[in-house]
């Protein structure tokens, strides 16, 4: 189980970096397709324990002849003393997974009853707009931003404060909103989690994961631009709401218009981006594309035998540890059954075997039918100790071959902890002065994350910084505020000439 468990790990890891790879060879192709193909990539990863099961065996079968080598076996008559146990490292393993498995779904099922209170205590609206279309509009006091929720019956929540926007605020939001209920994206979002939860201990697919909700976000936003909203008001209007919501992140399980925000308005000022729709053909198109791509790494398997298969090798004995000869050795596992004879020293071998669990059934006249599973690994030989009893029950014993070497674990760089927004195709940071801790936060323990939006100006000096958010302590966001303001960029420029654009500096403040 764990040979079967460690596969599919690395096939879902190999078919996420297929997909980075595949949504960087089109990334000059709209955000639409881009999240089309990470769809995809996720359902394959899915389906990739059911793919495993069912691939088509390379090695050898056990229905066909195996070749039986008998080693030479010194016959005693001597007692055997029993075989020491091995330590039960994969049930450690699996004990650890299940927990990391439990606790993301505790997470889900926690997302999942927190949109349903937002629904229960929602109040419905009466919005005339041409772009309501069929679906529910809502609103709640406890909705920080807007959100779409429901896979089957979906809903549009706005928060209670919706009422002071400007008409055409209200209208993208709800372009935004709408869209993500004509993508069925609540419906897609549960690939990625579903997967996550699975392959918790994976950091690549919690990247992926990220890139999805991403390139979701960027999908609904081009729809805004393509209705005929403009880029720099829908911007301005992502980060007034953003201000007075105070919010950083979004719940994973909720369509927010918060992700990635300093992303998605570098997008925005983009006009250059691609954001051509989608017709459900093309999209179908892509999604056929990347599956024929991606299944191969999730079903076929590798083709060198002798690499991949593994051995089991025992001797029968009574319990005086005397040899039982021409005993039947019957042998049942992932690609079948085979009965083997052992010799006249009571010795079997069977080679070529696929990597699994094997059950063995051993039955001699006169001695109790034991029964044993053991596991093979690939490029290891399993040597089980067979010692029959008389009128007793059958034990089960598992016997681990050794090994196999694993390539050593790059860890990732850590990530910088000051991130530019905005354009950051031109603007250059030249000049930085870091924070300095104020002594009172320090005295006081206090840590936390500033975030900072402003304006790199025309000559590349900070303008109108301000932080977002109000949940900051105040002597952390004066100190951040204090070091931005003295920043110097190379300005952004668009055709040769400087233009001021928007930046978002997140500064996070730790003691050590």
């Amino acid at each position: 189980m764990i040979e079967f468990f460690i596969e599919c790990s690395v096939r879902v890891a190999a078919i996420m970096a297929a997909a980075f790879l595949i949504t960087w060879l089109v990334r000059s192709q709209s955000a639409a397709l881009r999240h089309i193909a990470w769809t995809a990539a996720f359902a394959v990863a899915l389906a990739t324990p059911l793919l495993v099961r069912w691939a088509p065996p390379t090695v050898a079968p056990l229905s066909l002849p195996i070749a039986i080598q008998v080693d030479a076996v010194t016959t005693s008559t001597a007692p055997r003393k029993p075989a020491p146990k091995s330590l039960p490292y994969k049930q450690a393993t699996a004990g650890v997974w299940a927990a990391g498995c439990l606790v993301c779904a505790i997470r889900m099922m926690r997302g999942a009853m927190a949109a349903r209170a937002l629904r229960r205590g929602a109040h419905t609206l009466d919005i005339h707009t041409e772009v309501r279309g069929d679906v529910a509009i809502a609103e709640n006091d406890s909705a920080a931003v807007a959100m779409t929720l429901g896979v089957f019956r979906p809903l549009v929540l706005l928060p209670t404060h919706y009422r002071d926007w400007h008409p055409s605020r209200l209208r993208a939001v709800l372009l935004h909103e709408l869209a993500h209920v004509r993508r069925r994206d609540c419906l897609a979002r549960w690939l990625p989690q579903i997967v996550c939860a699975l392959h918790w201990f994976n950091p690549l697919i919690w990247l992926a994961r990220a890139q999805m909700l991403c390139e979701s976000e960027r999908a609904c936003d081009d729809a805004v631009l393509n209705a005929g909203a403009s880029g720099p008001d829908f911007a301005r209007d992502l980060l007034a709401i953003a201000e007075t919501s105070g919010l950083k992140g979004a719940d994973p399980m909720l369509v927010t218009i918060a992700t990635r925000l300093e992303r998605r308005i570098a997008r925005l000022l983009d006009a250059s981006a691609n954001r051509r729709p989608m017709s459900r053909v093309h999209a179908l198109g892509t999604a056929a594309v990347v599956l024929v791509l991606l299944l191969p790494l999730a079903a076929v398997r590798a083709q060198a035998p002798g690499a991949q298969t593994g051995a089991l090798s025992g001797v029968i004995s009574d319990p005086s540890g005397a040899v039982i000869a021409n005993a039947v050795v019957n042998l049942s596992g992932p690609a079948g059954k085979l009965a083997i004879a052992a010799d006249p020293r009571g010795a079997w071998t069977a080679k070529n075997l696929a990597p699994g669990r094997y059950q063995i059934d051993v039955s001699v006249p006169g001695f109790v039918a034991l029964r044993q599973l053991v596991d093979v690994d690939a490029g290891a030989t399993a040597q089980v100790k067979q010692a029959l009893t008389i009128g007793q029950v059958a034990e089960r014993v598992t016997v681990v071959g050794a090994a196999v070497s694993r390539p050593a674990v790059t860890q990732a760089a850590p990530a910088q902890r000051i991130r530019v927004g905005g354009n950051i195709q031109a603007a250059k940071l030249i000049s930085k002065t870091d924070p300095v801790y104020p002594d009172s936060a320090r005295q006081q323990g206090l840590e936390g994350t500033v975030l900072i939006q402003a304006i790199i100006g025309k000559t590349g000096n900070i303008m109108d910084a301000h932080v977002l958010g109000n949940d900051t302590p105040q002597d952390l966001a004066q100190a951040a505020l204090d070091a931005v303001r003295t920043w110097q960029y190379q300005p952004s420029r668009l055709n040769g000439e400087p233009v001021e654009v928007i930046t978002t500096v997140t500064i996070n403040f730790q003691l050590r």
